[in-house]
């Protein structure tokens, strides 16, 4: 039985090494090495491809076609095997080095060596370009190469390639032929300049050329940024100098430095005295980069580089309390921005004995109340209130691990009357404000849906009635700070007033000014 299994065994082996045997004797390999040309050093993790070598009918060469990639080991080697007997054509590409191709032919049961060098590659134009007098670098300098060359604005010139200058300034052109050629060299607030050079065989030509910057007569500066409560809008604040006008002035925006030359731009509106503005719009979480340009005739002059970042984080707004009796109150609050991530809870924390209460403060003077909702205003009517009692209302949202409040607000829990009567106006003035801060449209709503003493056609004031409370305010009390008008000086800016000042200004309904309601009465 022994003999038997032994004979089998045999067997089987002869016939896998037969099949083995003629399997490899079918196909063929290609081993090689790849080393750096001026050092013979070897280069490892090098892409290495195997294209086939194709013919047409005629015998004439066509496109070969890919049939399989690899890199090399550490020590350069790299390898292919079992391959078909073709004709073959490798090709080796790394950065900073000119491509190498090799011709091999594979036969069958062989092993065929295609050793290949790779030489750095020299350009055929290197160089800097600078600000003439002070050689300062010049970053994204567009450079152009042209063979023939008949002036900037004549159509007929031939391009032969261009690049742009990295931030030390420095550019350089491959593979070009030994010739004359011309380079254009174009940057903003500079003045065009054109150079001849001459290329020849394994030689690097070296051209640095200096700009002169365009003298335009302007200075411009970014002077502010606001960012909106609710963070979606910013409005941005510009200033310039001359001895030229600007025709042209506003502000280019980016979330990348190094794409402002390149990102979205918006113009701005003359403000007078040198000022200028414009709103951005539809922004998100991240740090915006801010560049102002004033343009005239001659040139265009850009600001430094500011930073506006917005930061994930919830905004909310506490609002005046109303419906205010002496047991009883109405306390409101608006979410200005819902946090990215979107806040986890949200409400109204209030006191009689902390001027600024905490959710974290002793229960037995402060209150908590949740409210449920997604919706950007809430309410929360409140009772059990001490007579006479001082209130201090916090609007509150809790955002990851954090919790976030907005502005305390006070109210009287008193019977009283909330509203003060000036005669010589024919106006009932609401005694506190309705917000500390909102915009106008918000505002506007505040003042519509307040129904302090049972009345219901509370509004905003007038910029004459804004100067009548600024010039009783030893009756109504001592006000301090901006207040929104309810007159429009146009269709996007709307009038507001400067309670310590007596000044009245317009800007867009999107800042955030104090509230205060008033209503007409009859003579």
């Amino acid at each position: 039985m022994r003999k038997i299994l032994s004979v089998i065994l045999l067997a089987f082996c002869l016939y896998n090494c037969s099949s083995d045997s003629e399997d490899s004797a079918k196909t063929g390999d290609i081993h090689g090495t790849i080393t750096e040309k001026s050092s013979a050093e070897p280069m490892k993790a090098t892409g290495v491809e195997l294209y086939i070598r194709k013919f047409n009918d005629f015998g004439i060469e066509t496109e070969p076609a890919l049939l399989l990639k690899t890199v090399t080991y550490d020590d350069g080697r790299y390898e292919f095997n079992e391959l078909n007997p073709e004709l073959y054509k490798l090709k080796v590409v790394a950065e900073g080095y000119n491509t190498a191709t090799y011709d091999v032919e594979v036969e069958a049961g062989r092993t065929a060596q295609a050793d290949m060098q790779l030489s750095k590659k020299i350009p055929a134009i290197y160089g800097i370009v600078t600000a003439k007098n002070s050689a300062t670098p010049i970053k994204g300098a567009g450079v152009e190469v042209y063979s023939e060359f008949y002036g900037t604005n004549n159509r007929n010139n031939i391009l032969e390639t261009k690049t742009v200058t990295s931030e030390s300034g420095q550019y350089e052109f491959d593979e070009l032929q030994p010739k004359e050629y011309t380079l254009n060299v174009v940057a903003e607030g500079y003045k065009n300049i054109t150079q001849k050079i001459k290329v020849e065989t394994e030689k690097t030509a070296r051209a640095d050329i200096q700009l002169e910057k365009i003298k335009t007569g302007l200075t411009v500066s970014v002077s502010s940024t606001e960012l909106s409560r609710n963070k979606k809008e910013a409005l941005l604040k510009g200033k310039y100098t001359y001895t030229d006008a600007p025709d042209n002035v506003g502000f280019f925006y980016a979330q990348a430095a190094d794409f402002l030359s390149k990102s979205d731009n918006i113009t701005g509106t003359f403000n007078g005295a040198g000022n200028f503005f414009a709103t951005i719009r539809n922004l998100k979480k991240g740090i915006y980069y801010i560049q102002a340009y004033a343009k005239n005739s001659r040139g265009t002059e850009l600001s430094e580089i500011v930073q506006l970042e917005i930061t994930g984080d919830p905004v909310v707004t506490t609002l005046a309390a109303t419906n205010v009796s002496g047991a009883t109150a109405t306390l409101n609050g608006k979410i200005e921005y819902p946090g990215e991530p979107v806040y986890t809870e949200k409400g109204f924390v209030y006191s009689a004995s902390f001027p600024n209460p905490t959710i974290d403060d002793p229960k037995d003077a402060t209150t908590k109340v949740s409210i449920t909702g997604k919706s950007e205003e809430f309410s929360a009517n409140i009772a059990n209130l001490t007579e006479n009692a001082i209130y201090y209302v916090r609007t509150y949202v809790i955002w990851e691990d954090k919790v976030i409040y907005g502005e305390s607000m006070n109210f009287k829990a008193a019977s009283e009357t909330a509203y003060y009567i000036l005669e010589s106006a024919s106006l009932m003035v609401q005694k506190n404000d309705l917000s500390s801060g909102a915009d106008w449209e918000t505002a506007s709503s505040l003042c519509k849906s307040s129904t302090l003493g049972g009345y219901t056609d509370w509004r905003l004031p007038t910029r004459g009635e804004l100067q009548e409370i600024y010039d009783n305010q030893n009756i109504i009390g001592q006000l301090s700070g901006w207040y929104w008008s309810k007159d429009k000086y146009n269709n996007d800016f709307y009038y507001y007033f400067n309670m310590s000042t007596g000044g009245i200004y317009d800007t867009f309904g999107d800042r955030s000014y104090k509230v205060r309601a008033v209503r007409s009465i009859a003579k």
